[in-house]
Formats: structure tokens, C-alpha cells, sequence
């Protein structure tokens, strides 16, 4: 392995000074080691999170403090077992490499005798990078190169495009994680920035097309089934993502599904068109779901995993829509993350709310959330929350299950 000094670059390199795009991305680590505190886990997160968001999926994250947690560490103290707890990272990392992936790894700084290590693997290619602040007089490195640690996902930026001319990750992609990571500094902020998001994924994933665990249970609500004897019930599928739940939902109701990213409408369109004209699909913006309400008037507002994709102030206005529509007794389901779930603690922190892991989530505090709900006017029927309600393989979110109606 070789172990590739760095020095933070002053500005981006140019396009035109990379190498073309690499066809298969490649294995190996990038480590990422200073003192405590100079942001390496945060810096480490946003080097994971731009890769993922440009479609590369082998990377895995290896964070130091969680490392220890996981494997019941914390009694690490002495000198000697501080460098056999940096061999063993090294040892895990460079598996994991060996296996195909690009491992991301951010501890704390290590030893000579951990440097030594790395250096003694020579079949697996590692870019070392050591952060420190530009306070930090007495950061010492390899040759004394280091990275200045001043902002984390500038800082990540700068790590990407060495990887990049390294060649450690396909460099037109280095390049493009400039833009992406200049991206989630506004995800708070920038609704277009998030739109773009779920543009790209839905163009480059292919979502699940079974119906959410959600519908089914929705559709066993007492609510809901004494609303289903009645003749022609419409349901609108608020953030409708691929259709899935339209879909499923079509076969009860009358539905319409709406999102605000074209590619998510064109694939809930190529689910269902080997169903009849229902439901129906339109790419509709946030400021335009008020007239939706108006012309299409359902019995159900719908809303899956929709909330914690929108700002406190979007959800407001989502709200504040439902209350100023003129027929009561409208009925509103909404699932979505809350506060509990265990991703509300991983990737980039915005807000004690926000986090962008991957892309932009707010995770909702079930208080807060009734307390919305309730400030525009809506009557809370049902109200649960807690893991084991949608699990899916591995993923165990907290959720909040909500059924209300408009008075």
C-alpha cells in the first residue's frame, strides 16, 4: 500500500487537469487521523455522504469512537493498547479493501508503530490525510504535510479531489462532489438543491414496488374502512415517490399522486401503466399543493416518509393547506421519522433536527408534531410512534403513525 502525503490544496484543480473518468471505481482507504475535536468524523460523514450521492456504492464508513463502541473498547488506556487498537484498524480496514471496497476511516492520531503498519500492506492503496487547525503549531505528519481542517465539508472536498488525482475514486466524480457538497451546506434552505436530490435518484435507483407496510396497515383503520363503503372515495399521495402506494391504494380508492421531482412522476407512471387510467400521476411543487386540494378535493390526504423531507417552514405550509381547505372531515395519514430513529444521529449535522446522511432529513419530535398538528386545526384520531412499525431488512426506523381530520 502506499501511503500518499498530503497537503490541502489552496483552490479545486481544474477539469481539464484530471484524467478521464474511471470506468469501475476502485477499493482501498482513505484515513482520515488528527487530534480529537479538529472534525475528522464530520469530514469522514461528508466524504461518504458526496460519494454516495454521485451512485458510488461501495463505500463503507469506519469511524473510531464507533468502532470502539460497537466492540465494547472503552477501556483503551494505556499507550500499548492505543497502538493495538490502531493496528487493528488497519487490519480491518485493509479487509474490507481487499474485498472491493473504499473504506473511509477517521480516528484519532496515531503512532508510529500505526503508521508502520500501513505501510507494511502493499496490496491495498490508502490516501493518509491528517487534520489539524491552523492553530495547531506542533501537528506533525509524514514529512510534516498536513491538511488544514477548517470548515469539514470544504475540507472533504479538497480530500476528494486528491483522491481523485490519486486515483483512488474516479476523478470526474471528485470533481462533481464539489458541487454536491457545496449543495448540503443549503439542503436547510434550498428546496431546489433537494428536488435535484430525488431527480437523480429516481433516474439512477430502482425503487421497491411492493406496497409500504404503511398502506396495508392504513387500509385496516376503522376510519378508513367505514370511508371505503362509501361510493368513489379519492385519496391524494402527497410526495408519491415511484407510485407504489398509489398503486396498491388504486385498487380502493380513487387516486391521484403528486411529487416535486419529474423522474419520481415518469417512474410511478412506468409502475402503473398496466393499470387503467387510475390512479393518475403530476409533478406538482410545494406552493402549488394548495390548488391541488381545491380542484381534486380528496377524502384523504396521504403522506409516507414526506415530512421529514421537508423544512419546519414547508411543513407549516403543508399544514396550514389542509386546515384552510373547505371540507371537513378530510382525513390526513402521515408516517415519518422521528426523533428516536437511529439515523437522526448520523451524517452531517445542520440543526439539532437536521441531518444530512446520504441527503436532507428532519427528524420529528413527537410532541413537536402534534403540537403542529394541532396549531392548524386538525383532530388528531390516531397517534403512535416507535420502532418495529415498518421494518425493512436491516432498518428499523422510529417512526410517528398519525390519522387526523379536519374539523
Amino acid at each position: 500500500m502506499y501511503a500518499r502525503e498530503t497537503t490541502l490544496l489552496a483552490s479545486a484543480p481544474s477539469r481539464r487537469d484530471l484524467p478521464a473518468l474511471a470506468t469501475h471505481y476502485t477499493s482501498g482507504v482513505i484515513w482520515i487521523t488528527g487530534r480529537p475535536n479538529v472534525g475528522k468524523t464530520t469530514t469522514g460523514d461528508a466524504c461518504r455522504n458526496a460519494l454516495v450521492s454521485r451512485g458510488i456504492g461501495n463505500v463503507v464508513r469506519l469511524d473510531g469512537d464507533a468502532i470502539r463502541q460497537t466492540l465494547n473498547l472503552s477501556a483503551v488506556e494505556t499507550h500499548e493498547d492505543r497502538i493495538a487498537l490502531g493496528i487493528a484498524y488497519v487490519d480491518f480496514a485493509t479487509h474490507l479493501a481487499r474485498q472491493g471496497m473504499l473504506v473511509i476511516v477517521s480516528a484519532v492520531a496515531m503512532y508510529d508503530e500505526v503508521y508502520a503498519a500501513i505501510n507494511s500492506v502493499e496490496d491495498v492503496d490508502c490516501l493518509l490525510v491528517k487534520l489539524c487547525t491552523s492553530s495547531d503549531a506542533s501537528a506533525a505528519f509524514v514529512g510534516n504535510q498536513v491538511v488544514r481542517a477548517n470548515d469539514p465539508l470544504r475540507t472533504a472536498e479538497h480530500i476528494l479531489a486528491l483522491a481523485g488525482k490519486v486515483g483512488l475514486v474516479p476523478s470526474e466524480t471528485a470533481m462533481d462532489s464539489w458541487n454536491t457538497l457545496d449543495a448540503l451546506q443549503g439542503y436547510s434552505r434550498d428546496r431546489q438543491v433537494r428536488v435535484r436530490h430525488w431527480e437523480n435518484y429516481y433516474r439512477t435507483h430502482e425503487a421497491p414496488s411492493e406496497p409500504s407496510s404503511f398502506a396495508t396497515a392504513f387500509l385496516e383503520i376503522p376510519e378508513v374502512q367505514q370511508l371505503l363503503s362509501t361510493e368513489s372515495p379519492r385519496l391524494l399521495d402527497f410526495g408519491c415517490g415511484n407510485g407504489r402506494d398509489s398503486k396498491f391504494l388504486g385498487g380502493h380508492f380513487t387516486v391521484l399522486g403528486i411529487d416535486s421531482a419529474d423522474a419520481a412522476v415518469t417512474s410511478a407512471r412506468s409502475l402503473c401503466q398496466a393499470d387503467s387510467a387510475n390512479p393518475i400521476f403530476q409533478q406538482v411543487q410545494l406552493g402549488d399543493f394548495p390548488g391541488m386540494l381545491e380542484s381534486f378535493q380528496p377524502h384523504v390526504i396521504y403522506c409516507r416518509f414526506v415530512l421529514h423531507a421537508l423544512t419546519a417552514q414547508e411543513q407549516d405550509l403543508f399544514f396550514a393547506s389542509i386546515a384552510s381547505s373547505r371540507a371537513a372531515g378530510t382525513l390526513l395519514a402521515i408516517e415519518v421519522r422521528s426523533s428516536d430513529d437511529p439515523m437522526a444521529s448520523r451524517g452531517s449535522k445542520l440543526s439539532e433536527t437536521e441531518r444530512v446522511f446520504g441527503h436532507y432529513r428532519r427528524f420529528l419530535d413527537p410532541d413537536e408534531l402534534r403540537s403542529a398538528i394541532g396549531t392548524a386545526h386538525l383532530e388528531i384520531l390516531r397517534f403512535e410512534f416507535g420502532p418495529g412499525l415498518t421494518p425493512l431488512g436491516d432498518d428499523d426506523p422510529s417512526v410517528i403513525r398519525v390519522l387526523a381530520k379536519t374539523r
